[in-house]
């Protein structure tokens, strides 16, 4: 729970919970009554989790030098994997790498290697399962994002609450209308999201590094 003006609600939802009928944005009350039985409420410490990030980004450098937290999600990271592959035997088997290990930490994940890193984000948190592996041309980028929550693009909640208004649910409703019409009635924020998952925009990782031995 973390407290926004005058009203406390989710930020954070286990596994359990969520199928149990849980939603981020729920006040306390909302949510044990979703789940009609005792639930346990911790405050939310956003210091905490950035700090644990981080180390996690600084742990996935075994898997590339190029490790970053996602800036719209804040929950995962993006790791550059191109031509890395080959290394752990193919991208197969580099996913379940990746969640074999994480699980030894003590975490579950879930995983998507795609051409772009906001594809990638969108399927990982949106997409069914938790392991999927996107082909590299437009088509296939497409087909997999097309059926996603439109948060999937790491929008703002105002303004994918705008696109539902309208019955833009998903990313394929978005991608279905003409560019103009989506710049003119809602943000140029969703036209850049849409072109950086298609590869057409311009995608960066802001690299985490971690920090050198200190010498006197």
């Amino acid at each position: 729970m973390a407290q926004h003006g005058q009203r406390r609600e989710v930020v954070r939802v286990c596994a359990e919970a969520e199928t149990m009928g849980v939603r981020i944005g729920m006040s306390p009350a909302e949510a044990r009554s979703a789940c009609g039985r005792r639930v346990i409420v911790q405050q939310h410490h956003p210091t905490r989790d950035a700090l644990l990030m981080r180390a996690l980004a600084v742990w996935g450098e075994r898997y590339s030098p190029t490790v970053g937290i996602d800036e719209d999600f804040g929950d995962s990271l993006t790791i550059d994997v191109s031509g890395a592959a080959r290394v752990f035997g193919g991208e197969a088997r580099l996913v379940e790498r990746v969640v074999r290990e994480t699980e030894t930490l003590g975490f579950s994940a879930r995983v998507a290697i795609a051409p772009t890193g906001t594809c990638a984000a969108a399927v990982s948190h949106f997409g069914d399962g938790t392991r999927a592996i996107v082909g590299d041309d437009e088509p296939a980028v497409r087909e997999a994002i097309g059926g996603l929550d439109v948060r999937g693009l790491g929008i703002e909640a105002k303004t994918a609450e705008s696109l539902r208004e309208v019955g833009l649910e998903r990313i394929g409703d978005v991608l279905h209308m003409p560019r103009h019409v989506v710049g003119a009635r809602f943000s140029d924020e969703v036209l850049v999201r849409l072109d950086r998952a298609l590869g057409r925009g311009i995608e960066a990782i802001g690299a985490v590094r971690a920090a050198g031995p200190v010498a006197a």
